[in-house]
């Protein structure tokens, strides 16, 4: 999952395994503030959509938001793909995060998009 801090990233992951994303105990850290949570890419495996004993277990990538309060996109970008290629070793699908009420793409995303 990538996007821009703050669009939703944690939740929709916690949200991808089962857990709901208002609860504690889910996998990945989601907090209510306008600066950046997820600081480093983190992975998880479990039940889609927490379906137990269906067989289909899913890897979910957390990365931490472009654009992020803490001005590292590069190094975010480096961090994201270490961790891709290094410890899951490849990826079936990317998701691109949005926020629904922005118009336009920024020019963190933009960047990261191009990268």
């Amino acid at each position: 999952l990538v996007g821009a801090t703050g669009v939703g990233k944690s939740s929709l992951a916690n949200a991808l395994l089962g857990c709901d994303p208002n609860s504690d105990g889910c996998l990945f850290e989601v907090c209510g503030s306008v600066d950046s949570c997820t600081k480093k890419t983190t992975y998880g495996t479990g039940a889609w959509l927490g379906q137990l004993g269906t067989g289909k277990n899913v890897t979910i990538v957390d990365t931490p938001g472009f654009g992020d309060s803490d001005q590292e996109d590069n190094l975010l970008i480096d961090e994201m793909m270490d961790v891709l290629r290094n410890s899951i070793g490849y990826a079936n699908r990317i998701i691109l995060v949005l926020n629904g009420q922005e118009t336009r793409f920024n020019e963190a995303l933009q960047t990261m998009l191009r990268q």
